[in-house]
């Protein structure tokens, strides 16, 4: 088998095995470096993953502004509220399009700094954490942000995640209950 070909293969066999699919038989490991050398020889662009570039700010450096939205999504007739039209995209398909009113409950903005958390009291008496911990470059210019957001009640947490999203991006994050609908949060940060 030619050399090339094997590197082939084995990034079919990554592409395929990150969509849940089981893919081509067992291949000897291939040194990342030695894959990435390979596809720019031949010119294979690589995964969007790959192309990602880190950007070491300096703590003082990362400074954010964030809207928190937080809304009830209920199956009740009702439409969406008139201040979540941007979102409308984005609530019309899975896993939202089973529902037929979103409500803004209370809009907050939270500045962030130095990479430390900031907290919020949500309607639901819960607590939310939010921190820009780094700044990510992508290929073509993009700026990517690493944020950490935390979900306590009390002093117990019941949610401690990271996630990398676009700079003026929003993240949704869904699914506990509250009043007569499901309790979603809207946060779009911004680089300050």
């Amino acid at each position: 088998m030619r050399p090339w070909a094997r590197v082939v293969i084995v990034v079919g066999a990554l592409t395929a095995m990150a969509g849940g699919v089981q893919a081509v038989p067992a291949l000897p490991p291939v040194q990342p470096a030695s894959l990435v050398r390979a596809a720019e020889m031949l010119a294979v662009p690589l995964p969007a993953p790959m192309q990602i570039m880190q950007v070491r700010a300096q703590t003082g450096d990362l400074n954010a502004s964030c809207m928190v939205r937080q809304i009830l999504a209920s199956k009740a007739e009702g439409g969406i509220d008139p201040k979540l039209a941007f979102l409308k995209p984005q609530l019309s398909k899975e896993p939202f399009n089973g529902y037929k009113s979103f409500k803004l409950l209370a809009e907050n903005e939270l500045t962030l700094s130095g990479g430390n958390p900031q907290s919020l009291a949500l309607v639901t008496r819960q607590t939310l954490g939010l921190a820009y911990k780094e700044k990510l470059s992508v290929a073509g210019g993009k700026t990517r942000m690493r944020m950490q957001m935390t979900l306590s009640s009390g002093d117990k947490k019941v949610l401690d995640t990271l996630y990398a999203i676009d700079e003026g991006g929003t993240l949704l994050q869904a699914g506990q209950k509250y009043q007569d609908g499901t309790f979603v949060l809207a946060i779009t940060c911004k680089t300050k």
